[in-house]
């Protein structure tokens, strides 16, 4: 699959991606959600340390969507078989913003 410069698309789970998914679910409750949420609660939700292993793992069952811009990974999706969205992260707007600078 070609990715066009400036486009984004929607891609079925490729693997290449599985340490990029990970990062961005755990960088996403950390920037997004500093205020809401103690230091503890954030490393219960989404662990500095990731286990990419179980990241795998979890990524091969649920094979989310993933939302890639310019080759690089901005957010995924994943549904359940009763079509329900498990979940679904997406970079930060600060972290966009801070890109184009």
């Amino acid at each position: 699959m070609v990715i066009e410069k400036n486009k984004m698309q929607i891609i079925n789970y490729n693997k290449s991606y599985s340490k990029q998914i990970p990062e961005l679910f755990t960088n996403s409750i950390h920037k997004t959600c500093n205020k809401e949420y103690t230091k503890e609660q954030l490393n219960a939700w989404a662990k500095l340390d990731i286990d990419y292993e179980a990241w795998e793992k979890r990524l091969d069952k649920t094979k989310p969507y993933l939302a890639i811009h310019d080759k690089k990974l901005v957010g995924f999706q994943s549904s359940m078989k009763i079509i329900l969205i498990a979940f679904m992260y997406t970079m930060s707007i600060k972290e966009k913003v801070l890109e184009k600078l």
